[in-house]
């Protein structure tokens, strides 16, 4: 064989591999033939819908599916709607699903039957993280002084969260509370439909103090309506959460992290599962989803399908321990082996 064919040969084997490598659904032997379903537990507009439909515009824009994405929303039951939907698609690979928080904690409280586990976790995609908030003029200045306030109030102070008693947010504040010592009968929640209107409540006076996620404050922030006290995560965020220290900054040794991830009905194929894998992998190189996490202060950390079990297991043994504290668990709060 002449040289030069034999360094074209070569040259086009390697074209192929860096190919593959650069774009790893390719590679695999599976791939979806027909439009694929993003089910969302939360109606339009909400935080969970936003989420989805940033998942859907990187990939369809960044062509790293070939067939078209449809979120499709399915609200109602903390998560059994949703749910029942995938239940009647047993081994179809073409219907995703979004793993929210209230996955875990409707299962733990007995609202909802199946959660997580009795499904295929693929991916969790980012982190989002929870800030206790209470009005510009509030005495209260420091997770410090929100304990002290807890310990002092003989009838409990009133902590707004939404969308229901024993989510997430209730969790975080929960966890805050016990780690520094404060009988957690003293912590009254109160279910709002959403964090907006748990933050009106707090502007109006009906409120002591508001949890909520990260995106849902930024607006009264800057008006100065309210003061963050605390955040979350373990770090510091940056833009306008820059100055809003920790709850371990200010010596209570709690972190809450409120990951979203994606699952498919139970039944999937090792291919089919490797090949979704690999497609949130590549999404993850997009400057634009990372551009978007940034501008709703979500923070990228994703996990494949082995890892992800792993994660939402330990999650879930976690937030179970806090809400038979709490004393919110239902009897029967076990997981199950994902399939």
């Amino acid at each position: 064989m002449p040289v030069n064919s034999f360094k074209r040969i070569v040259a086009a084997a390697v074209a192929a591999m860096w190919v593959l490598i650069g774009n790893p659904a390719a590679a695999q032997t599976w791939a979806p033939s027909k439009p694929v379903e993003y089910i969302v537990p939360a109606g339009a507009g909400a935080a969970l819908d936003t989420a989805a439909r940033m998942v859907k515009q990187t990939l369809e824009a960044n062509r790293i599916v070939s067939q078209p994405i449809v979120v499709v929303n399915k609200v109602g039951g903390g998560g059994a709607v949703m749910n029942a939907y995938l239940d009647q698609h047993v081994g179809d690979a073409t219907v995703l699903a979004t793993i929210a928080p209230t996955l875990l904690t409707s299962r733990i409280i007995g609202q909802i039957k199946k959660t997580y586990s009795d499904y295929t976790p693929l991916a969790v995609l980012f982190s989002d993280y929870v800030v206790v908030s209470v009005r510009a003029d509030s005495p209260i200045r420091s997770a410090s002084d929100l304990m002290d306030r807890f310990r002092k109030s003989e009838s409990g102070l009133s902590v707004g969260v939404a969308a229901a008693v024993g989510n997430h947010v209730h969790i975080a504040v929960a966890l805050a509370a016990k780690a520094a010592g404060v009988d957690l009968k003293k912590l009254r929640a109160v279910g709002y439909r959403s964090s907006a209107e748990s933050l009106v409540g707090l502007m109006s006076g009906d409120l002591d103090i508001v949890a909520s996620t990260t995106s849902n404050v930024v607006a009264l922030m800057g008006a100065r309506k309210i003061r963050v006290i605390a955040i979350s995560s373990a770090q510091r965020l940056g833009g306008v959460f820059s100055e809003v220290p920790t709850f371990k900054e200010q010596g209570i040794d709690v972190q809450l992290v409120a990951t979203q991830g994606v699952m498919g009905p139970r039944g999937l194929s090792p291919e089919q599962i490797e090949y979704w894998e690999n497609v949130f992998a590549q999404m993850q190189r997009s400057p634009e989803y990372l551009e978007l996490l940034a501008r709703h202060y979500w923070t990228p950390s994703f996990m494949g399908h082995v890892e992800a079990k792993k994660y939402y297991d330990a999650q879930y043994a976690v937030w179970s321990r806090t809400l038979s504290d709490l004393g919110m668990a239902s009897a029967s709060t076990g997981t199950k082996d994902s399939r």
